[in-house]
């Protein structure tokens, strides 16, 4: 009977220097080692891998947004987004990519952009600052 009150009040009681919170505020944006890792310290290398990634989602993302956008092409361009943001160590936007990928067909399609369009506006603004 003890659990059941600590339960109900867990995201309360949660001290700050632990955080236990995965929203898109906790998370990196990218995880920017993972980044350094794979160029090897070439600057140049990681200035073309970001280009050509923010060229080709910023595509697959006007895809997304396009209401005419077919079930299938939907999955396809989801599970694009998905691939190629966790190669990037964007693992939140890949996150979201992937449950637009597996969910977003027949509704939800408007919850899923909203979200993958939130993260992505982090991960711009963490390569703006910080690659």
């Amino acid at each position: 009977s003890k659990a059941t009150p600590d339960a109900t009040n867990e995201h309360e009681k949660a001290p700050s220097s632990t955080p236990t919170d995965t929203s898109s505020n906790e998370v990196a944006a990218i995880d920017l080692a993972l980044l350094d890792q794979m160029v090897v310290g070439d600057a140049e290398l990681k200035k073309e891998l970001v280009e050509t990634f923010l060229e080709s989602s910023k595509t697959t993302i006007d895809i997304l947004e396009n209401a005419q956008t077919s079930d299938e092409k939907w999955v396809k361009m989801a599970h694009k987004l998905k691939g190629s943001a966790a190669a990037m160590g964007m693992n939140q936007l890949s996150s979201l990519a992937a449950a637009a990928e597996l969910s977003g067909i027949a509704d939800g399609r408007d919850k899923h952009l909203a979200l993958i369009q939130t993260e992505y506006e982090r991960v711009l603004n963490t390569l703006k600052s910080r690659v």
